[in-house]
Parts: C-alpha cells; sequence; structure tokens
C-alpha cells in the first residue's frame, strides 16, 4: 500500500491507497500505476464484474459517466457476460 493524494475512481482522499497498474496490467508487462482506493482497487482488480454490486452499475448510468466513456463500460460488462469463459473461471 501507499498514500496518495485521493483515488483517481471514487475521489477518496482520506485512506491508504493501493498501485493499481495502468493503461497495462502488470500482468501484460505494464509500469505505470496510478492510486486507488482498497474499494476500487477490489473492484478493479479482484472482484469478477457478476459480482459487482447492483449499486455500482446504478451509480455509473445515473452520474455524468456519459458519451464514449459510457458506452465503453457498457460493452465491457455486455463482453464479460458473453463470454462463456468468464463464467467457468469466477
Amino acid at each position: 500500500m501507499s498514500f496518495g493524494i485521493f483515488c483517481i475512481a471514487c475521489g477518496a482522499t482520506d485512506c491508504d491507497f493501493e498501485k493499481h497498474h495502468y493503461p497495462v496490467p502488470r500482468l501484460a508487462g505494464g509500469k505505470s500505476t496510478i492510486s486507488l482506493c482498497r474499494t476500487c482497487h477490489n473492484l478493479v482488480s479482484r472482484i469478477p464484474l457478476k459480482d459487482w454490486p447492483w449499486e455500482v452499475y446504478k451509480a455509473v448510468i445515473e452520474s455524468d459517466f456519459r458519451g464514449p466513456a459510457l458506452l465503453a463500460f457498457l460493452k465491457i460488462v455486455e463482453k464479460y457476460y458473453r463470454e462463456p469463459e468468464n463464467h467457468d473461471n469466477q
């Protein structure tokens, strides 16, 4: 864990931060990182998409997360659920 300024995803400021490899995942050789709070890092790296709380999806849809960013998120969710191997390994 490291201490960052804020979580790039949720904006939390009063917590410990974890480094998330972005835009290239660590498993693919990525070296650059961003700061995420533990909750957001768990969602991105440790919790399968199918197990995300409905509140997360609802917050995205009801927020100012619009245009191409929202379309990309929706595509990722759709792709995940269309690929059977994602359900077998989780």
